[in-house]
């Protein structure tokens, strides 16, 4: 795989974090989706709203580094789900 603007092959390792990325994204994305069609009110779920949204803009950085952003917001998901949905 290359980066189409400068020609680059782009490292395993980061098309691998890109990849785990676009899949926790989609998983994110399925909750929160979920929980608004289970009837959560928006504002119970605003910290995970932003979350995602942190998500979404961390993928234009470089793979590894964004991977900390999508680290935070799983864990962040897993404590809201773990306090919520007892």
């Amino acid at each position: 795989m290359t980066n189409e603007s400068n020609n680059q092959a782009i490292p395993l390792s980061h098309q691998i974090l890109g990849l785990c990325q676009q899949l926790a994204l989609l998983q994110m994305i399925e909750r929160v989706s979920k929980y608004l069609q289970d009837g959560v009110e928006k504002s119970q779920i605003s910290p995970l709203m932003n979350a995602l949204d942190d998500c979404k803009l961390a993928q234009s950085k470089n793979p590894r580094q964004a991977a900390a952003t999508f680290l935070d917001a799983i864990a962040l998901f897993a404590e809201w789900e773990e306090k919520e949905l007892q």
